[in-house]
Formats: C-alpha cells, sequence, structure tokens
C-alpha cells in the first residue's frame, strides 16, 4: 500500500509538474498574443496620430484655399465694378458728346425746300432717335451690370452682359 501511495504521489507530483508546464507555457502564449496586439495597439496609434496630422494638414490648405478663392472673388468683384464704372464713364462722355453734336446740329437752321444750307429736320430727328436709343442702352447695361455685381453673379453672366451691350451699341451705329 505505501508503494500504492508513493506511485499515486509521484503520478500527482508528474501532474502537478506537467501542469505546470503546460499553464507556463500557455502563460509565454498568452504574453506572446499580448506583445503582439500591444505592438498592433501602438502601430493602429500611430497611424491614427499620422492620420489626425494629415487631416489637420487638408484642414488648413482647404482653409487657406477658402480665403485664396474669397480674395480672388473681392478682387474679380472690384475689376468688375472698376471697368463697369470705366466704361459707364466712357458711354457717359460719348453720350455728352452726342448730345453736344445734336445741340449743335440744332442750332443751326433747319433746311428749307429750296436747299438753304441747314440740317434737315428728318436728320436732326434721326440724331436724336440714335442719341435716345444709345442713352437707352447704356442705361440697361448700367442697370445689369449693377444688379450683376451686387448679386455676386458668375463672370460668365458678367460677360454675358458685356457681350449684349457690344451687340446692341454695335447695331445702334
Amino acid at each position: 500500500m505505501e508503494e500504492n501511495t508513493a506511485a499515486i504521489a509521484s503520478l500527482i507530483s508528474k501532474a502537478i509538474i506537467n501542469l505546470g508546464q503546460g499553464i507556463t507555457g500557455k502563460l509565454s502564449e498568452i504574453r506572446g498574443e499580448m506583445v503582439a496586439n500591444f505592438q498592433e495597439i501602438s502601430n493602429l496609434r500611430q497611424e491614427i496620430d499620422n492620420f489626425r496630422n494629415n487631416l489637420n494638414a487638408l484642414d488648413k490648405d482647404i482653409e487657406n484655399f477658402r480665403h485664396e478663392f474669397t480674395r480672388l472673388q473681392d478682387n474679380v468683384k472690384n475689376s468688375i465694378q472698376l471697368s463697369s464704372q470705366q466704361i459707364t464713364s466712357q458711354f457717359s462722355s460719348q453720350i455728352n458728346n452726342l448730345q453736344s453734336q445734336i445741340s449743335q446740329l440744332a442750332s443751326r437752321p433747319v433746311a428749307s425746300s429750296s436747299g438753304g444750307g441747314g440740317v434737315s429736320t428728318d436728320d436732326y430727328n434721326n440724331l436724336v432717335k440714335k442719341n435716345n436709343k444709345r442713352s437707352e442702352i447704356v442705361s440697361n447695361f448700367v442697370r445689369k451690370m449693377n444688379n450683376c455685381l451686387s448679386s455676386s453673379s458668375s463672370g460668365q453672366q458678367v460677360s454675358k452682359i458685356v457681350q449684349e451691350f457690344i451687340d446692341e451699341w454695335n447695331a445702334s451705329l
């Protein structure tokens, strides 16, 4: 019986040693997995930080683009307004010149049927109509440009208005 007890004790002892070795092996395996997981977590954190940095840089680039676009838009708007003012001034000057010419013609005596050398009534009336038409064209152009500029319309819309004006003006010549 003592032999059996010693054999059982030996078996239990070997089982405990084997169990301890198994537990130690599993613990080593778990530790290895934990180290790998921690390394993966660290890598993911680094990737997240890189992503955040890239996102912040992209946000900054977008903000710079917005600022530059707004600045460019303001510059274009100011240039268009200045051009509109210059065009309006030039055409006002031309209209004043036409009005002056009409006034000069109006001060001449009207030609008689005998050909006395004055300005005919038809010529005078045609000049007045032409002047009125040009005044209307310029007024419409200025109104359209002011509406366009106040509504921050596109450059395409401005170009269309300018082209329409040029076409109307040339048609009135």
